[in-house]
């Protein structure tokens, strides 16, 4: 849930640039949030594997080299500036920390090695500076079971913990293809899948109930990979994501573009952010499935007011409502045109059909859910903090933005 206000929300992040693209670049950074936040709808950005760019913006294809010791405050304004410009538009930040030890962007060469004097020093670095600011998460990296165990990732999560002083979810993903763990302690769980339908989705929340659920791999548009999505895969795997119950994925149209530097705006925006505008004000963390009532797929609160009803490549969608409660107001819309409600007549508490004008992906409201104008929840800060450059790596504590009287002894070497 969005962190101060209680709402659930599904993060459907698009892929972002690494942090040397956008530092001191604040217009660039809002022109983006307008771009995939304003007409796309996503409602987050991801920051790839950081790694070397932690000690130096500017690093060889991130690398991380032995004599790494000094974060660079250059990343860590860049980040600032995101997060904070993110988080003011209602949006979140997911950062992955590394990468993975093929492409030597692991702490494997730092002194002291994993969750050694330079690593920990770097994860204070972190606490200190981005720990205040509120709408980010971040993940160790990817691949992770190649190079890293999970007695690491623990000691790494509880040291993170220990220091950053609000809270902010930690995790990495585990296996490729596999509903396992490499660490329990973590704060959600993360999953490599490659192409995830709706039924993986399902079993993907029901193995770890308890904690938010994150596909954690990339979905690339325009790719020759296996994990390689076209529009209507996009558009298809957001409604199977939110109808299992909600998981996190990231997305990221590549045509013509990398992982380096971002998604490029997809050819069907209006898709997703009628995905978006649908769930805005409807996603709720009491919903359950209810896929018995329906040949399509279902979602429902508890009380029996209000039902989401969802079938692809149909025109007609069976509900069983026989439990509904009271008469509620009932909309239908087309997943795949721009967002537009069709309002239907009450339905009646009785197992019925509706038969749609024509064949399409349709998606169905019963019940009040309020006003649906804005297409995402907003948890605006007042004011909205400000990064504060500074221009050397420095020894000697900080003060943060948000408790500018803050003493954090625990940043000296």
């Amino acid at each position: 849930g969005l962190s101060g206000t209680g709402e659930a929300f599904i993060p459907q992040y698009v892929m972002y640039k690494r942090p040397s693209l956008f530092h001191d670049k604040p217009t660039l950074i809002d022109e983006d949030i307008e771009e995939f936040m304003g007409r796309h709808g996503f409602n987050g950005f991801h920051v790839p594997n950081i790694a070397g760019e932690w000690f130096d913006i500017q690093s060889n294809d991130r690398r991380v080299l032995a004599d790494m010791k000094d974060p660079d405050p250059r990343t860590f304004e860049a980040l600032e500036l995101l997060i904070t410009r993110v988080h003011a538009a209602g949006g979140v930040v997911h950062i992955w920390a590394w990468g993975d030890r093929s492409r030597r962007q692991t702490p494997h060469n730092l002194e002291g090695g994993f969750n050694g004097v330079v690593d920990q020093r770097l994860q204070r670095y972190i606490a200190a500076r981005l720990g205040p600011l509120p709408g980010w998460t971040m993940g160790y990296g990817f691949d992770l079971w190649e190079w890293v165990n999970g007695s690491q990732l623990t000691q790494w999560h509880n040291y993170m913990q220990s220091h950053l002083g609000w809270p902010h979810l930690l995790g990495g993903r585990a296996s490729k293809n596999q509903l396992d763990q490499l660490s329990e302690a973590l704060d959600y769980s993360g999953y490599e899948q490659h192409l995830p339908t709706y039924n993986l989705y399902v079993e993907t929340i029901s193995k770890r109930p308890n904690k938010p659920s994150f596909s954690e791999d990339r979905f690339r548009h325009c790719t020759t990979e296996y994990k390689s999505y076209n529009m209507e895969m996009t558009r298809r795997g957001l409604y199977h994501s939110a109808m299992a119950g909600g998981v996190a994925n990231i997305w990221g149209n590549l045509c013509g573009s990398s992982s380096e530097t971002g998604s490029l705006p997809y050819a069907n925006p209006e898709w997703i952010k009628t995905y978006a505008t649908f769930f805005a004000n409807r996603f709720s963390k009491d919903l359950q499935r209810c896929n018995d009532l329906t040949n399509g797929v279902c979602l429902r609160r508890p009380g029996n007011s209000h039902f989401i009803f969802y079938r692809e490549n149909t025109d007609t969608i069976r509900m069983d409502l026989r439990a509904l409660v009271g008469t509620q107001p009932v909309v239908a819309v087309d997943a795949k045109k721009a967002y537009a409600e069709i309002p239907l007549d009450s339905f009646k508490s009785e197992d019925q059909t509706w038969t749609a004008p024509y064949v399409s992906d349709w998606v169905i409201a019963i019940g009040n859910y309020g006003d649906q104008a804005s297409p995402l929840p907003v948890d605006t800060p007042s004011p909205t903090p400000q990064p504060t450059p500074v221009s050397t790596p420095v020894a000697t504590p900080i003060a943060t933005r948000q408790c500018p009287c803050l003493y954090l002894p625990h940043l000296r070497r």
